[in-house]
């Protein structure tokens, strides 16, 4: 899949008047002495200019990649086993909908094509990005695959539950 870009995401946050051309200058100056490649929309919303959700709008609108609300759809049974849960968590992959020979998948970074491509190569079908906050993501995944192996325990760690005053702690022991 070619991304195209019509319009960087900082022109489109100031031209919606959600910062000023002086906070995009900062974030941009900020950019470039990061030695970890930052994206800009990761910048903003460490500055508390933006929040995930506007980033993503943004970002869907600038590489005309759609976003997608995982609290109000519900992934079926015969899509989720298309990827291995192995895949899902290692790549932060979630499958999402089938339609025709194409899998739509939910990532959180659509600019990175790893996830992508695990998920083309785990399905055998075409796959396509879906834009997704990182939150989202993660309880979607822990719904659909439990926590178990997300938690980072194995099935060796013991957990006890305590009952004290009627609030539950749990300790690992």
């Amino acid at each position: 899949m070619a991304i195209t870009r019509k319009k960087n995401l900082g022109v489109l946050l100031i031209e919606a008047g959600i910062i000023e051309p002086e906070q995009l200058e900062q974030a941009l100056l900020e950019q470039s002495k990061s030695t970890d490649n930052r994206y800009l929309g990761d910048i903003l919303i460490k500055a508390n200019l933006i929040d995930e959700k506007q980033r993503n709008r943004f970002l869907s609108q600038q590489l005309h990649i759609p976003t997608i609300d995982l609290g109000h759809f519900e992934v079926g049974k015969s899509v989720l086993t298309m990827i291995p849960e192995r895949i899902v968590r290692e790549y932060q992959v979630l499958p999402v909908f089938k339609l025709n020979n194409t899998l739509n998948v939910a990532v959180i970074d659509p600019i990175d094509s790893d996830p992508i491509n695990a998920a083309r190569n785990a399905s055998g079908l075409k796959a396509e990005p879906l834009i997704v906050t990182v939150h989202e993501l993660q309880s979607a995944i822990d719904i659909y695959y439990g926590m178990s192996s997300f938690s980072g325990f194995d099935d060796t760690t013991d957990i006890e539950i305590e009952d004290i005053d009627d609030t539950r702690i749990v300790q690992l022991v």
